[in-house]
């Protein structure tokens, strides 16, 4: 599971050390939910244009 917004600032902030995982929760937050939607988006299209 992706850390949270507050999680994520406190790892990236000054004197931190940021972990590969950091950078992968990082890139699933801004990214992420992006993906997903259109995902859903292209699957919900399909099952409609199915039921048709």
């Amino acid at each position: 599971m992706a850390k949270k917004k507050e999680e994520l600032k406190k790892a990236f902030s000054k004197g931190s050390t940021p972990t590969e995982k950091d950078f992968h929760d990082l890139i699933d937050a801004i990214f992420g939910n992006k993906e997903d939607e259109k995902e859903t988006k292209s699957k919900t299209k399909s099952a409609n244009k199915k039921s048709k």
